[in-house]
């Protein structure tokens, strides 16, 4: 009756510590879970900015663009004639960019 004993108190024992383990492994896999939640939130969070930038840096080239363009239609009005060649080479690197 002994031996019984003991064995139900080591089973008991051992039930708990496993039931122990149990609720530490689930505190540290919410606690993971909880970190992958933050991770994604800031990688959507960069995405936007970025996206942000992107658009920022296009809408500056192309009002950049325009400017030398502007500017370059401006210095062919004040030299009132460039060789045609000159302006056949500008305007087509003026397009491709």
């Amino acid at each position: 009756m002994n031996e019984r004993n003991e064995e139900q108190a080591r089973a008991s024992a051992l039930a708990a510590a496993a039931q122990q383990k149990n609720i530490e492994m689930q505190a540290e896999v919410d606690k993971l879970k909880e970190q992958l939640t933050v991770q994604a939130a800031e990688r959507e969070s960069d995405k936007e900015k970025i996206q942000q930038l992107q658009h920022q840096l296009e809408s500056t080239s192309s009002k950049i663009r325009e400017e030398l363009r502007q500017e370059f239609f401006s210095l062919i009005k004040q030299h009132n004639q460039a060789p045609p060649l000159v302006i056949i080479l500008l305007l087509n690197c003026y397009q491709h960019h």
